[in-house]
């Protein structure tokens, strides 16, 4: 009897140490795994590993807007420096968000009508417009000075939060005025002592994407003036050719324009260079887009405002 227990017990020892010079544990899985489910690793071996992630977030804007994502990754067959390897990985992410009214957001490259040529999508914070294919200005307000006080002041033009599906917009309040209105605007070509003309001839219109913050059903209507030498009072450091109004027969700053009625939901509002017209007032002159000094939203007489600008840009 003692000889049998004696035998059992070297038979149960040998099977441990097998167990243990295999690095088997005993539930029969590798040891060492270090808490990693599903993997292993020799050293100079091959070694596979599965992951997967998913992650979804939301944001609402101070438009209501909402983003959200949803992303997953899959890969297998990661080796160390040695010995041989094979993987394959799949990823997939799906965005959806509305703006105020359930607006579609859409990436700049998806925009109704393509902007091929940004001049401002107004990410950058700053007052002057973004140096790129030989633009140089800045942004600036206007009023005749017959209303109360326009924000932003004339000295802090910068963009506010939030804009279009991002971050910053132009932003202004106003009115009403009853002279000749207010606005916004910017120089193309004016990088310091005098505004010059800037050729926007390679384009056939202007895209932008607005939005009025009044009372939900009642459209804003602006005017997209874009201003040119030939309209512009000669003198002074406004880049003008137009003579003064004093000369017989001449009248300066009929510029050319276009309306568009902004409503509560972001839109984009795109404008043909053919479809720009003078209001009739002023002496005519044909439109030039190689001539182009700036461009201004200005709001007509009576009226209050309180508008945003973002992304504007040729197409």
């Amino acid at each position: 009897m003692p000889h049998r227990r004696l035998l059992a017990v070297l038979i149960i020892a040998t099977v441990l140490g097998c167990q243990q010079l295999l690095g088997l544990t005993p539930g029969g899985s590798p040891s060492g795994t270090g808490g990693a489910t599903g993997s292993s690793s020799t050293g100079g071996g091959a070694s596979t590993s599965t992951s997967s992630s998913s992650a979804a977030s939301s944001s609402t804007g101070g438009q209501g807007g909402a983003t959200t994502s949803t992303s997953s990754t899959t890969s297998s067959g990661s080796t160390g420096s040695t010995g041989s390897s094979s993987s394959t990985g799949s990823s997939s992410s799906t965005s959806s968000s509305s703006g105020t009214g359930g607006t579609p957001c859409v990436g700049p490259l998806e925009f109704p009508v393509p902007i091929t040529d940004m001049i401002d999508d107004l990410e950058h914070g700053g007052d002057s417009i973004p140096g790129t294919a030989g633009r140089c200005g800045t942004w600036f307000v206007y009023n005749d000075k017959t209303g109360p006080a326009q924000t932003p002041p004339s000295s802090m033009v910068f963009p506010s939060m939030p804009g279009y599906c991002s971050s910053y917009a132009m932003h202004t309040t106003g009115g009403p005025f009853t002279s000749y209105g207010g606005g916004i605007g910017f120089d193309l070509n004016n990088c310091g002592a005098t505004r010059e003309v800037y050729d926007a001839s390679a384009h056939k219109g202007i895209a932008f994407w607005a939005k009025s913050t009044t009372a939900a059903g009642a459209a804003l209507p602006i005017y997209l003036l874009v201003l040119e030498p030939a309209t512009v009072p000669v003198g002074g450091t406004e880049g003008g050719t137009c003579t003064t109004p004093a000369d017989a027969g001449v009248v300066c700053g009929d510029s050319h324009r276009l309306t568009v009625n902004l409503t509560t939901d972001w839109q984009e509002y795109h404008v043909l260079f053919i479809d720009l017209v003078q209001a009739g007032w002023g002496t005519k002159v044909s439109f030039d887009p190689s001539q182009i000094l700036a461009m201004q939203f200005n709001v007509p007489t009576g009226q209050a405002f309180d508008f945003w600008i973002d992304d504007i840009g040729f197409y």
